[in-house]
């Protein structure tokens, strides 16, 4: 009888053993849980950039408007692109804005042909006068409208100092002159070269012609 209880007792201790083995083996072989991922953020969206001010071309301390701009210039009808590095007399400046255009800044008030190498207005009727030489002419359209393109050297006694050159477009708005007469509107636009270089002037006027646009 007491073997008996005694293997029993061994017994009972060997399954206990082992009941508290298993949960051990488990807990070891058992993966860990992955951790926890939290929201995902999405990027922060920068902010888009608004494209800067384009800055006012006109210069209000000399009364002066610099290129590159499109100038309109409504008291004598008409619109053209003012190159890059170049001045024309702004709107207040003097009585006929957009008249004087030159590669350097210049007094409005004072400006001359001695000083400012180009200028433009709107001529009603009457007639040219070259004040010189007239050594080459040629017929060109400019801006739709026929027009004459000349040269013209100066001599002694006239309007246009001795040995100057000058380049003249005469541009007929309203109709051809009838006995050097326009009968209407003619744009007269003209390169004086007793101021600044010549050559370099001349290529800036038949820019400015070959952007001109008459307004209605």
């Amino acid at each position: 009888m007491g073997r008996i209880l005694a293997t029993l007792a061994l017994i009972t201790v060997v399954v206990a053993g082992a009941l508290i083995a298993i949960p051990s083996i488990m807990n070891a072989d058992a993966p860990e849980p992955p951790p926890s991922r939290g929201p995902t953020q999405e990027p922060t969206q920068q902010p888009s950039r608004s494209p800067s001010p384009t800055p006012d071309p006109t210069d209000t301390a000399d009364g002066l408007i610099s290129g590159p701009v499109e100038i309109e210039d409504e008291g004598d009808g008409f619109r053209l692109d003012l190159p890059d590095g170049w001045y024309t007399n702004a709107p207040g400046s003097s009585e006929d804005p957009y008249r004087w255009f030159g590669p350097e800044p210049f007094d409005p008030v004072t400006a001359d042909t001695w000083t400012v190498p180009i200028t433009i207005s709107m001529q009603v009727g009457g007639s040219y006068g070259p004040g010189g030489k007239v050594i080459s002419q040629k017929a060109v359209t400019v801006g739709g409208f026929s027009a004459v393109r000349m040269e013209i050297q100066g001599e002694a006694g006239g309007f246009i100092p001795p040995n100057a050159l000058n380049t003249a477009y005469l541009v007929a708005v309203d109709g051809e002159p009838v006995r050097d007469q326009f009968p209407g509107r003619w744009l007269l636009a003209a390169l004086h070269g007793q101021a600044g270089d010549y050559e370099a002037n001349q290529l800036v006027l038949d820019q400015l012609l070959g952007t001109l646009e008459v307004l209605d």
